[in-house]
């Protein structure tokens, strides 16, 4: 925000996966100059679909509106239209889903936040298991996603094998994305279309690197879902013990990977 103050610039907040999370206790989403949250299906506060913007400037905030309302303004007639845009309202029974949820979702929040910093304590002590840092600034989490990173050669299995043997102990597991965000088939391909006509002459992603992202997403990465934080500690002790039981038998794993 210091450098947004003294260069004239506006910041948005990517706040998809974050709700309720704080930051040097302040909540996510009044950070910047307009904030988005999403309500996919797999975030925190869901309607299956839609999102919301968060901002205290009364100009941006009716621009927003006018932006998911087809170009409408708040004072003009219904058929006025004064951008490009589309209809982006959100419907009435998500909204009455989401506001069924917004009652739970501080002490769901604090659940997540304990869940996983009690979690990160019970792995950091097996050998190649590094649950994610957080900074002391995030005085509370909202553990979208529990990440880990795991090295193979100090835990002694591949990561795809913890996966499948992680599922087989009933904690669903996912490897994360596929490609960092480089190399990603969209850059590579160029495949900008109409969006961006500039960016293809312009952007060289081939040149490119970022050689954590990608052994991350290519091999060490381990994703645990929001919806494993929300249980009682006893759950955060099974998914401890599951780890705690592959590391075990890790040479067994590894053997049956390699065959």
């Amino acid at each position: 925000m210091a450098i947004a103050r003294e260069h004239d610039l506006v910041v948005i907040e990517d706040a998809a996966h974050a709700h309720a999370a704080t930051y040097r206790d302040r909540p996510v989403g009044s950070l910047g100059h307009l904030a988005s949250f999403s309500f996919q299906s797999s975030k925190n506060l869901t309607a299956g679909e839609g999102g919301i913007i968060t901002t205290n400037d009364d100009d941006l905030a009716e621009t927003c509106r006018s932006m998911h309302n087809c170009g409408r303004v708040a004072d003009g007639v219904w058929y006025e239209h004064h951008v490009i845009s589309g209809n982006y309202r959100l419907g009435e029974l998500q909204g009455a889903v989401l506001n069924a949820q917004l009652d739970r979702l501080q002490d769901q929040t604090t659940t997540r936040d304990a869940n996983g910093r009690y979690l990160a304590e019970r792995l950091a002590g097996l050998p190649g298991v590094h649950p994610q840092a957080r900074s002391a600034a995030c005085t509370r989490h909202a553990y979208h996603l529990f990440m880990l990173r795991l090295d193979a050669a100090a835990f002694g299995a591949p990561r795809d094998a913890v996966i499948r043997a992680l599922e087989a102990e009933g904690i669903p597991c996912s490897a994360g994305y596929g490609w960092s965000l480089p190399q990603q088939p969209l850059f590579r391909n160029k495949a900008f279309g109409p969006f961006l006509p500039q960016a293809a002459a312009r952007l060289d992603y081939a040149a490119v690197r970022c050689p954590n992202s990608d052994a991350i997403c290519r091999d060490r990465a381990l994703w645990l879902g929001q919806e494993l934080m929300l249980g009682p500690r006893e759950d955060m002790d099974d998914i401890a013990r599951a780890f705690e039981k592959i590391y075990e038998h890790r040479e067994a794993l590894g053997a049956a990977h390699a065959r």
